[in-house]
């Protein structure tokens, strides 16, 4: 499927994948929307369950999607487990994400299912840890369940909402009888297991930025407990390995998959991403189970799910200033459990039972008081300052220069995006304190918007890397006049302008402009001559001239009148785009001379 547009299909959603490997190029899907779940004619297993308002995959093969552009797309009604993906729902054939931007799109889990078969009426007063749940639900963008792979993408304002609880406590909880959580959540990806075969997950130079899990009230479930967001986590991303919901549809006997993942996160921003949950009380951490039943926080960054065997690591990767709770633990003299809001970017499931692992491979950028569960003793370059000195770009979402994606050759923009992302500042100490590595398994690629990677000593951290800022001037004497037509030579230097030293030539474009504002306030720019700058040789630091010509012939000739004319530098891979200040220059009327011939004659003596 390739340059086409899914709008506004409604009940099932927009489009059904069911056969081997399938590939998605240049399209857009916004506005489609599903509430029912799938039929059993999809695939018997996924009877029951709800996802993928844009997409359905559920082949046995990957699907592939690129260039793509999923926007307003929106899963509705959801009540049962293993479900989600407001925009794409994929089982187990695998996932692979490039160069395409998820935004908008949203999850609504809203109410509990019900058993099969129906339990003796006092089971949910007496064990009410047995309700059944919309548990390992979610994926405000994916839920994907096996091997995905995700590049140089955008995810943005991605939402599960929740009314419900995805676990309840028996009735007396100890360390001796300890409670068995479970989770769901993950604003923009729900990564998860659908198979017992072990899987690899990938996340490269991409962009988590404004998504969230919010328990938006307190639904009521037939174990009659008013809900508390209990296993609600994950702003931004939840990584499991998957379960099989107990027949009859009972919480508390799922057992973890068997096999193992394994996830990189490499050169990715997690940033501004929340989880929210006013109703969170102490119960919602499980302090009563011990520090073995205890979940240590619901963030708003990354959620570790996954069970003992696997791994989740990250390296060059920024995981910071993401809201949610950290729960005090069991062990806190005065009030053990209670939720603390602010500042939580990463945890990791309850250590009962086994846990994957969780950590920093080394340079990466993340706070460790505000970052439970997550490991890095022992490993190298890593910032561990606070979130608040991170460098982030106070902008925040950004077109950054980046690609433009969606359907190709469309006359209708609308149908098309800017891949977007969270840049850091200049002086953030994240700049040039990456691992320089192209080789296997880290395999530094170029940036989310194909910049290369390595402009000065070392690759920065997350997903953009940081270009070299540079200062444009017109250094000839331009005169305040010229007449119309008059050939004009304008002398433009490039310069070096930037706190971090670089050895590279400044290459690239320079030109002439005039910006003018339309009717609509719209500046208009004019280009009346360019010219190729040249490297000083052996210069340090840097700089490149070029000389400009103005009028250059009849057909590129500035109007008469007053203009103020712009010196722009159009950048390069490595160097920043930058303009002079302006300088006037009036052209006036051009000179003419009219010469009397005598010998033609006079019109009156010809016949």
């Amino acid at each position: 499927i390739s340059d086409s547009a899914f709008t506004n299909n409604k009940f099932g959603g927009a489009l059904a994948i069911r056969g081997n490997a399938a590939s998605v190029t240049n399209s857009y899907f916004a506005n489609n929307t599903a509430s029912k779940t799938l039929p059993a004619a999809y695939a018997p297993a996924l009877s029951g369950i709800a996802g993928g308002a844009a997409i359905v995959s559920t082949g046995s093969g990957i699907l592939t999607i690129n260039g793509s552009v999923f926007v307003n797309n929106s899963l509705a009604s959801v009540s049962t487990a293993n479900s989600g993906g407001g925009a794409i729902f994929s089982d187990i054939g695998g996932l692979g994400i490039n160069n395409s931007v998820f935004e908008n799109n949203s999850v609504a889990i809203t109410g509990f299912p019900s058993s099969s078969p129906t339990p003796d009426p006092t089971v949910y007063s007496t064990n009410p840890e047995r309700q059944p749940a919309p548990r390992y639900s979610g994926g405000g963008a994916i839920r994907s369940g096996f091997s995905t792979t995700i590049s140089n993408s955008e995810f943005a304002n991605n939402t599960v909402t929740s009314a419900v609880d995805f676990w309840l406590p028996p009735n007396a909880v100890s360390s001796a009888n300890p409670a068995i959580p479970a989770f769901g959540g993950g604003g923009a990806l729900y990564l998860t297991r659908d198979t017992d075969n072990d899987s690899n997950n990938r996340i490269t130079n991409s962009t988590f930025f404004g998504n969230s899990a919010i328990q938006v009230s307190q639904a009521v479930g037939n174990a009659n407990v008013q809900s508390t967001g209990k296993g609600l986590t994950g702003g931004a991303i939840v990584i499991t390995d998957g379960r099989s919901p107990s027949t009859p549809n009972y919480t508390a006997s799922d057992a973890l998959r068997g096999g193992a993942s394994a996830t990189q996160i490499i050169n990715t921003t997690i940033t501004g991403n929340s989880l929210v949950n006013p109703f969170a009380d102490k119960t919602n951490s499980n302090y009563l189970s011990g520090i073995g039943g205890f979940t240590n926080a619901d963030p708003g960054g990354v959620f570790n799910d996954t069970r003992s065997g696997s791994s989740i690591t990250t390296l060059n990767t920024i995981n910071v200033q993401n809201t949610g709770i950290i729960y005090n633990a069991p062990s806190h003299p005065a009030n053990p459990g209670d939720p603390v809001f602010g500042l939580a970017n990463t945890a990791s499931r309850p250590t009962n039972g086994g846990r994957g692992s969780f950590g920093s491979l080394g340079y990466s950028m993340f706070s460790p008081g505000t970052s439970p569960g997550f490991s890095y003793l022992g490993t190298p370059g890593n910032l561990t300052g606070s979130d608040q000195n991170a460098g982030i770009d106070s902008k925040g979402l950004q077109n950054n220069l980046g690609i433009t994606v969606g359907v190709t050759g469309a006359t209708n923009t609308a149908y098309q995006a800017v891949l977007r992302s969270v840049a850091i500042d200049r002086l953030s100490p994240a700049r040039d304190s990456g691992l320089n590595t192209t080789v296997a398994p880290y395999n530094i690629a170029p940036d989310e918007r194909g910049v290369p990677r390595f402009i000065n000593v070392a690759v920065d951290m997350g997903a953009v890397e940081l270009q070299t800022t540079t200062k444009t001037s017109v250094t000839s004497v331009v005169p305040a006049t010229i007449e119309y037509g008059q050939v004009q030579r304008v002398d433009v230097r490039v310069d070096f302008d930037d706190s971090k030293a670089s050895a590279s030539n400044i290459t690239g474009i320079v030109r002439l402009v005039t910006i003018i504002p339309d009717s609509q306030g719209n500046n208009v720019i004019t280009e009346y001559g360019r010219a190729n700058i040249t490297p000083a040789s052996a210069a340090s630091p840097p700089f490149s001239t070029a000389t400009i010509t103005l009028n250059p012939d009849a057909l590129n000739l500035l109007p008469p009148g007053n203009n103020n004319l712009f010196a722009q530098y159009l950048g390069d891979n490595t160097y920043v785009a930058s303009q002079a200040s302006s300088f006037p220059l009036s052209i006036a009327p051009a000179t003419t001379t009219t010469t009397f011939n005598p010998s033609v004659p006079n019109p009156a003596d010809v016949n």
